[in-house]
């Protein structure tokens, strides 16, 4: 898949505030500005973006309280017409996560957890480890953990998707 062609520009938010109410609500108002040194990659920008402005008034409150004056953003401009939607399927959603990943995720700092593992990869010849066994091994019976170990048979190509309920 190709991705779409864009330009990144880089701007520092010069001022934040309220603009009043024009569409019966209170709209934020955020003014940013190209940025013009301050660092080699700002440098870079402001050479081919030396100078703009983009001002935005917004209803969306949350979105505007995301902006902080003095602070840096990019900015990238994409044309719709270069941006293709993928319709969503179970694999190319499936995750990209190694199974050490998981396993991180699944310890959380329990060292009982870790080292039971590692006696069960230890009782394999080193080869991969029944996780399930491991888990129960040190009486880990939730749903979080249990379903971690799904995941992770799934990611092996142990079980199919509507095998993890």
């Amino acid at each position: 898949m190709e991705l779409a062609k864009s330009v990144r520009a880089k701007f520092l938010c010069i001022e934040k505030g309220e603009t009043g109410y024009q569409t019966g609500s209170k709209q934020s108002k955020v003014i940013l500005q190209p940025v013009t040194g301050g660092s080699d990659e700002n440098k870079q920008f402001w050479q081919w973006t030396p100078t703009g402005k983009i001002e935005l008034s917004m209803i969306n409150h949350a979105a505007a309280n995301q902006f902080e004056v003095g602070k840096e953003y990019y900015v990238d401009f994409t044309n719709p017409d270069d941006y293709k939607l993928v319709e969503a399927t179970v694999e190319t959603l499936k995750p990209m996560v190694s199974e050490q990943d998981l396993l991180i995720i699944l310890a959380k700092n329990n060292k009982q957890l870790v080292e039971a593992i590692e006696k069960e990869k230890a009782a394999k010849g080193n080869k991969c480890p029944d996780f399930e066994q491991a888990i129960r091994n040190v009486g880990v019976e939730s749903g979080e953990a249990l379903m971690l170990v799904k995941l992770i048979q799934y990611l092996n190509g142990e079980k199919k998707l509507d095998e993890l309920a």
